[in-house]
């Protein structure tokens, strides 16, 4: 039907602002802690619906990429609490998709994933993919959580009052809590780890780039001694 959509993808910008204006953006967003955001699936959606309605209306399964991996190895469509909180489309209090959500955007539970715990354990995997990674049919895999919230976990920052600050292609600030919590300004995700720990923080889409920002405005010596060296200025850097 179309490319696979990046997050990046900032072609529903108008159509974030109309969720925003038109249909009660904050109350949604308080619902389900995702900020109404051109990079938001639930934008996304809405955006294909208005500008590219053939795309919308052959699309029989609305999926992102790990479903889609998920799929493969096992066939069958779910999708984690902690990516589906991320959509923009699931509610935080019962942990299922909003109806809400999907009245807007037209589309039925039946075209999404089914939602399961970060904890879910799926097991027989097809056998050719089992075969290529050496491992049992029945090797039981654990279908885990999104990148931002694992983060965390993965420094040993989960506990009351423990920030995890992490910087790539994008950048965020993150904390773990015990139950949802979402501002008055629509600012700051609420993202599921698991259901008694929540991921909360604020984004920035830039990150490393900073670093092309410092050479390029900042460190032309260095750039130039690269240059005599025959190597790479962020080596010199």
């Amino acid at each position: 039907l179309t490319e696979c959509i990046t997050w990046a993808d900032n072609r529903a910008s108008e159509y974030a602002d109309k969720i925003n204006n038109e249909h009660n953006g904050l109350e949604i967003y308080k619902r389900t802690g995702t900020p109404i955001h051109p990079m938001s699936p639930l934008s996304k959606i809405y955006w294909l619906k208005h500008e590219h309605a053939d795309i919308f209306k052959n699309t029989e399964k609305w999926i992102d990429i790990k479903t889609y991996v998920f799929y493969q190895l096992f066939e069958t469509y779910v999708m984690d609490h902690s990516i589906g909180s991320a959509t923009g489309m699931m509610n935080l209090n019962t942990l299922n998709w909003d109806k809400d959500v999907l009245n807007l955007l037209e589309i039925s539970e039946t075209q999404l994933p089914e939602l399961v715990s970060t904890t879910h354990i799926m097991k027989q995997v097809k056998k050719n993919y089992a075969d290529i990674m050496g491992i049992n049919e029945d090797t039981p895999i654990v279908i885990g959580a999104s990148d931002g919230v694992l983060s965390n976990l993965g420094v040993n920052s989960y506990r009351k009052g423990e920030v995890a600050v992490t910087i790539g292609t994008s950048g965020a600030i993150r904390t773990i809590i015990d139950k949802p919590k979402t501002d008055d300004k629509g600012r700051i995700f609420c993202y599921v780890l698991t259901e008694d720990h929540y991921c909360i923080g604020g984004p920035v889409n830039n990150g490393g780039v900073v670093l092309r920002w410092l050479r390029d405005e900042l460190l032309a010596s260095e750039v130039e001694t690269a240059k005599r060296l025959g190597v790479d200025s962020y080596d010199v850097l």
